[in-house]
């Protein structure tokens, strides 16, 4: 397996156990989504994630280049886009605080955050990262 395959089925499986964290808040995201572990076509150079809607389709991309906190943080900003359906409105905030991330995520995850990476990586395993 190469390490793109790794690492959207190491994102997969951190889906679902983040599905519970959001469930806490009352929040949902759609049950099928693709993590695609690759620039999006339409994003500009350095960007990190990203979420795109068509139809019935939901995927995530996340950046190759980052680490796996950088990676779960991504995750959890496109998973609140997946949620609340919205670009960065108000609502989009009051998740992104909800769930304990700063500023969307320009502040960095909050401590209680940090810790729930913590207990993903000790249920998954570390982050695949290039040999």
């Amino acid at each position: 397996m190469n390490i793109k395959t790794l690492r959207q089925a190491w994102l997969m499986k951190a889906i679902n156990i983040l599905r519970h964290d959001f469930s806490q808040i009352g929040e949902t995201f759609p049950e099928e989504i693709h993590i695609l572990v690759e620039y999006h076509k339409f994003a500009p150079p350095g960007w990190l994630g990203s979420y795109v809607e068509d139809g019935d389709h939901h995927s995530i991309y996340i950046s190759p280049i980052v680490d796996g906190l950088v990676a779960l943080v991504i995750l959890v900003h496109e998973l609140i886009h997946a949620s609340v359906q919205e670009n960065h409105s108000e609502r989009f905030y009051a998740v992104s605080k909800a769930i304990g991330l700063n500023d969307g995520a320009l502040a960095g995850p909050e401590e209680v955050l940090l810790e729930r990476f913590h207990e993903v990586e000790q249920i998954l395993g570390m982050y695949p990262e290039e040999a």
